[in-house]
């Protein structure tokens, strides 16, 4: 995974909108930030998308949303 993307997506979705999108479509491979990376990049859609779950997950992990108590 190419992690100069996923830190880009860290980046934008430090913006709440693009957060709640982020969260919203990454389940169907559909964000404004995938769109704004492949755009933005010249990357694949794929690739992008990618990044943006990656991208989630950094954060979740973080913020310590995936740990189980």
């Amino acid at each position: 995974m190419n992690d100069y993307l996923i830190e880009r997506a860290i980046e934008l979705l430090a913006d709440a909108d693009l957060l709640a999108d982020a969260r919203e479509g990454a389940r169907v491979n559909n964000t404004a930030v995938g769109c704004l990376l492949s755009l933005g990049f010249n990357a694949p859609r794929w690739a992008t998308e990618r990044a943006v779950k990656a991208a989630l997950k950094r954060i979740d992990d973080a913020s310590g949303v995936n740990e189980k108590d």
